[in-house]
């Protein structure tokens, strides 16, 4: 079943962009673009009987707007840029977001070089990007097993695995928006032209944000990622 379809995956991409130069070292860039997919490969996720196709295909189709900004001044840098973006697919009974779907997403980068030698640099860089998509929890409940004896299973005293029944609509819900801090300083050491030695020192998520990683469906404790974490890093190269 796959050997015939595996070849069939295509996808047309349509993108325009144009670059705009402003005084004073000012770059901007917009790119906006279309992208639209056939014939893709998927999980069934509505098979219910052994003769059910193992897959199954999908439509699907990405659009947005990507935009850039730079400026450049004497080892000063400033760099942004922002996403408006959608995706979705088409299984032939629904239209949903897959998990990567994201609105929005922003990235600001600041750095700047001094010293004698410009051998000193800070740097720091903001990210903020709106939730992604999830499928909601419709039920919990208690799964008995039947296979064994069948129809003559005491389901009455039997204990069964607590199991997860989903919500019909793929990917109904979003997380929550995710932001973050980190900022660094770096050191750069030159010795003889020969030995080249960096030390960094940096700290991620400044601020300390409870970034969502996941929530356990079953205990409901939310689990978030990495706190507030500083790092020592030292590099050789020759």
């Amino acid at each position: 079943e796959y050997d015939k379809i595996k070849n069939m995956q295509r996808s047309v991409h349509a993108i325009f962009g144009i670059e705009l130069e402003f005084p004073k070292n000012v770059t901007v860039n917009i790119e906006p673009y279309y992208k639209y997919f056939w014939n893709m490969l998927n999980i069934n996720r509505y098979k219910q009987f052994n003769n059910d196709p193992n897959f199954l295909i999908e439509k699907g189709e990405a659009y947005g707007l990507d935009i850039m900004t730079k400026w450049e001044y004497k080892g000063i840098y400033l760099y942004a840029t922002y996403s408006l973006s959608w995706t979705n697919r088409k299984d032939g009974l629904q239209v949903y977001y897959p998990h990567f779907d994201r609105r929005h997403n922003v990235n600001l980068l600041a750095s700047y070089n001094f010293g004698k030698k410009r051998t000193w640099e800070v740097s720091a860089r903001w990210n903020f990007g709106t939730g992604f998509p999830f499928t909601q929890t419709q039920a919990i409940y208690e799964g008995v097993n039947f296979t064994d004896n069948g129809l003559s299973t005491d389901y009455t005293t039997n204990n069964g695995n607590v199991n997860i029944l989903y919500d019909d609509k793929i990917n109904g819900g979003r997380l929550p928006v995710y932001h973050r801090l980190d900022i660094s300083a770096k050191k750069i050491f030159n010795i003889k032209d020969v030995l080249k030695i960096e030390l960094n020192v940096s700290v991620s998520n400044v601020y300390n944000r409870q970034n969502i990683f996941y929530i356990d469906r079953l205990s409901y404790n939310r689990i978030n990622q990495l706190p507030i974490l500083p790092s020592l890093g030292l590099s050789f190269s020759w």
